[in-house]
């Protein structure tokens, strides 16, 4: 039997996020589409190690998505801004000799909402945030690794107390990335 070396390494990734458009919570009563949002550009890097089948790692992530919405709606005119710190945990399934593998992955962390309107702040919050995906490896050496996923993500409640009525809201979508993985 062989004994698997951990091993470090260092990931980047871009691409593009599609929140869902947000549902919000005022006085008790769901709105439905208070916020739809246009694509934004995920970019994140991270410190991970892996052993055998897992990697564990560790990231820092920034997206920001412009608000679409008619005027007067409660977060229209607005950018969504969201810088995460995550851990995630990652399983690598090989397929025989191939330089192909297809991982699943789960992640759990934080993020810190921001909602600009103008130039003013009306929300910057720290919520809870979690993530699932699914992805492909296609190491092109022995030290590289390209990379190809799609995450679903979700952050707790964020509240916007700038109105005169507090509005909750969660922030979620999907997000496709295409990054790199280089051994040390």
């Amino acid at each position: 039997m062989t004994q698997t070396q951990a091993s470090p390494y260092m990931a980047s990734s871009a691409g593009f996020a599609q929140p869902a458009n947000s549902e919000a919570t005022v006085s008790g009563v769901v709105h439905t589409n208070v916020a739809e949002y246009k694509r934004g550009v995920p970019i994140s890097v991270g410190l991970g190690i892996t052993s055998g089948a897992y990697r564990l790692e560790g990231t820092l992530g920034y997206q920001s998505n412009p608000v679409y919405k008619p005027p007067g709606v409660v977060l229209s005119g607005s950018d969504l801004s969201l810088l995460s710190a995550m851990a995630n945990g990652y399983r690598d399934f090989s397929i025989g000799y191939s330089a192909i593998s297809p991982y699943l992955m789960a992640g759990l962390g934080g993020a810190r909402v921001n909602v600009l309107t103008g130039s003013t702040s009306r929300v910057n919050q720290n919520v809870l945030a979690w993530q699932v995906g699914i992805g492909t490896g296609l190491k092109v050496s022995d030290r590289v690794t390209l990379d190809l996923s799609g995450r679903y993500y979700k952050t707790g409640d964020v509240t916007d107390s700038s109105g005169s009525t507090p509005v909750t809201f969660t922030v979620s979508g999907i997000k496709y990335l295409v990054g790199a993985r280089v051994n040390f």
